[in-house]
């Protein structure tokens, strides 16, 4: 079989002709063109001993209800909210199998919350009462007592730190911050010889979304499970905060009914995806992304990476071989310094394969979550792979591949393959497609 060849793929990228000379910008799904700041190999190699502190306040939950006031004015208030430090949270568990109790518990009030909300607009009363706010975030308190989600984090942070054998690590629980506002230098943990600390927070975590009717939020026919989360990397030495990282989880949009279907099955699922996903992130910007400023061609017209593929949108086989560019790119190869490019060895592939949500099959590209992971192989050393698995017939699976290489005896990788941007922060949106045959 020959190997297909990449073909000027060149778009207009969310903008007219036109629109060229505009002062406003439309996003529309675009890349972030903004590379985000990774520490350089030589800030990685002071890193030394290591220690993950997690917050110690709860964040901010959000079961985010819009509803309209008796007198038709548009209101953006949240039925059942509540805001760091002393404040209850709404979803605070790890779901495994089986499902946590918390989550059980947890998903019966949202759906209490909720009929109380939707009886509220039914009886033209616009708003629950603040007795029924306050019995429920009551409730909600209890189900969470005893809950640590942010210790949850830094343990699935660990996780992705324990496959790395040249870092050397420690769990500290009791020395981050008890507010939000608190930004602690950590010189209490010289004495135990740490050097650098990572600290991690999930900042907000909820359910989100809502549908416009006559210009007003109205309750949302589905939702979006949200995680923000927040990383800050301490050199303890001298009490200084060199790297922040926010990031941002959001998952595909589902009716209310499945996330409360099952005892919060579907629920207990995404937050424990959504731990994974957002410690990998902050595992890679730390210790793994490369430093090197890799060059792109972007502009309205198109948007060129490191990797592209070169395998069609619609297979002949359940079976298929995925093909992409190699690394280093022509671009990389024309524009990176000869002194830098020369010291890129031993090249690999990382590629991972995720299903479709059935839900958003008819949503467009750009607005389509991949949904689980259920193909991946790392250190593939050829731009191509045949797949070791037949995947479903007439079902859509999303695709990426990353390059790993080593530089001056250091691994590191590029950013996973997107259609939506070289530096896209969006963890689940603008991945590539296929669709297998009928």
């Amino acid at each position: 079989m020959a190997i297909p060849t990449r073909k000027d793929q060149s778009v207009w990228r969310c903008a007219l002709p036109w629109l060229m000379a505009s002062l406003l910008v439309l996003q529309c799904g675009c890349a972030n063109t903004v590379a985000l700041p990774v520490p350089s190999q030589s800030e990685r190699d002071k890193f030394g001993e290591l220690a993950i502190v997690p917050v110690r306040y709860i964040p901010q939950s959000n079961f985010l209800i819009n509803w309209r006031h008796k007198s038709g004015a548009s209101v953006k208030q949240a039925a059942l909210t509540a805001g760091g430090g002393t404040a209850t949270t709404t979803f605070v568990a790890a779901a495994a199998s089986p499902i946590a109790a918390p989550v059980i518990i947890l998903t019966g009030i949202i759906g209490s919350g909720a009929m109380a909300v939707v009886d509220a607009e039914r009886t033209s009363k616009g708003t629950v009462s603040a007795t029924t706010a306050l019995d429920i975030e009551s409730a909600i308190s209890k189900a969470v007592t005893g809950l640590d989600v942010q210790k949850t984090f830094a343990e699935h942070l660990s996780s992705m730190l324990n496959k790395d054998t040249r870092r050397r690590f420690i769990i500290v629980d009791q020395a981050g911050p008890d507010k939000p506002e608190e930004h602690p230098d950590y010189a209490q943990l010289r004495d135990d010889g740490i050097d650098t600390v990572i600290e991690v927070a999930i900042k907000e975590i909820g359910l989100d979304g809502c549908i416009m009717n006559n210009w007003e939020c109205r309750p949302p026919h589905t939702l979006h499970f949200f995680m923000n989360a927040h990383a800050r990397l301490v050199r303890v030495a001298e009490g200084t905060t060199p790297f922040e990282w926010q990031l941002d989880y959001k998952s595909g949009p589902h009716e209310l009914t499945k996330w409360l279907a099952d005892g919060g099955r579907v629920l207990g699922e995404e937050i424990e995806q959504a731990y994974r996903d957002l410690a990998e992130r902050i595992y890679d910007e730390a210790f793994l992304i490369t430093p090197i400023a890799l060059p792109i061609v972007s502009n309205i017209w198109e948007e060129r990476c490191w990797i592209e593929p070169l395998s069609p949108s619609r297979t002949n086989t359940l079976q298929p071989t995925l093909y992409w560019t190699r690394f280093p790119s022509e671009i990389i190869q024309q524009k990176l310094v000869p002194e830098v490019l020369q010291k890129i060895s031993n090249v690999t592939y990382d590629l991972r394969i995720w299903d479709e949500d059935v839900d958003q099959r008819n949503r467009p590209w750009h607005l389509q979550w991949r949904n689980r992971l259920i193909y991946e192989r790392t250190s593939l050393a050829a731009p191509q792979h045949a797949l070791e698995i037949a995947l479903s017939p007439a079902s859509r699976y999303y695709w990426s591949v990353r390059a790993r290489f080593v530089v001056d005896g250091q691994i590191m990788v590029t950013r996973w393959m997107r259609q939506s941007g070289c530096y896209s922060s969006d963890m689940l949106l603008g991945y590539y497609v296929f669709n297998t045959p009928e």
